[in-house]
């Protein structure tokens, strides 16, 4: 028996929640489209100028409040609403928390020692944010995931 794919998840390239490793393509730097995508890779770049640049920390937070905000615009217009008694999600959050991980990971990357503790914690918690993000895609295509009624905007 095949199940199909929600059309609300993955109807054209910009208007489909990107799958887990098209997002960690996006943060890492390669083309991947979609808004979301860009936006990801957007995120990404922010923790890395605020981390470069803490003196410019409360502008930094105001372009990703903005980034997390487009996201969860997106959201509300290509993600159904969910049943009251599911847990509340938001989609940008759950991104930036993503972006901000793997800014770390790559940073220990290139300045730290592979075999090192604080490697491993980095690309754990990435790992871990990634198949929590696969998890909610999954939950989304199979129409179990939607925004709470609560953080749309209309």
């Amino acid at each position: 028996m095949s199940r199909s794919r929600s059309t609300l998840v993955r109807p054209t390239a910009d208007a489909a929640l990107p799958s887990t490793s098209e997002l960690l393509c996006a943060m890492s730097g390669q083309q991947v489209r979609g808004h979301v995508c860009r936006w990801s890779h957007d995120l990404v770049r922010l923790h890395r100028i605020r981390r470069e640049r803490p003196q410019s920390t409360a502008v930094i937070d105001c372009l990703r409040t903005e980034l997390v905000a487009n996201i969860n615009g997106w959201a509300t217009e290509h993600l159904p609403r969910r049943s009251a008694d599911l847990l509340d999600a938001q989609l940008g959050d759950t991104i930036d928390r993503i972006a901000a991980s793997a800014d770390r990971a790559f940073h220990l990357m290139m300045t730290e020692d592979l075999s090192g503790e604080h490697m491993h914690v980095a690309w754990t918690r990435l790992a871990e944010l990634a198949i929590a993000y696969g998890d909610l895609v999954r939950q989304a295509e199979d129409g179990r995931w939607c925004l709470s009624p609560y953080t749309r905007r209309r």
